[in-house]
């Protein structure tokens, strides 16, 4: 079982965008009570997807700028998640 149930990935942290966004989406899950990680450390994306996947973490939620401008946050759900919704 995964220490986490979401983990918000900033891949542009610095940028006001995507720190608002990541910064908003992990207050109002947190108000909820879920059990989040909010990964804004300098890191590659790929280094920050891989120790998501490595941990096993169920949701995954992402803000870059190219998304941001089409105003949304990508997600992705693990198969095993998606099983048992």
């Amino acid at each position: 079982m995964a220490p986490f149930r979401v983990a918000i990935l900033n891949l542009k942290q610095g940028d006001s965008a995507t720190d608002a966004a990541s910064e908003s989406l992990y207050g109002e899950l947190g108000a909820k009570g879920v059990e989040v990680l909010y990964n804004d450390l300098e890191e590659r994306p790929g280094a920050k997807f891989a120790g998501t996947d490595l941990i096993g973490i169920p949701w995954q939620y992402w803000s870059a700028r190219r998304g941001l401008r089409r105003a949304r946050l990508s997600s992705n759900v693990a198969p095993t998640a998606a099983a048992s919704c």
